[in-house]
């Protein structure tokens, strides 16, 4: 293998990686809120 095709499969590796990353970060986020929203309704349903 020449340096240029590694270079590329480093490329779309990383890439990969990446966009994988960004999917979990989604995830946490909206899960985020949710655990907000819940707290809230927790926090009100207690109080009365």
């Amino acid at each position: 293998m020449n340096k240029q095709s590694l270079d590329r499969l480093e490329q779309e590796t990383e890439k990969r990686l990446k966009a994988r990353e960004k999917r979990k970060r989604k995830r946490m986020a909206i899960s985020g809120s949710g655990v907000k929203r819940l707290q809230k309704i927790i926090l009100s349903s207690s109080e009365k």
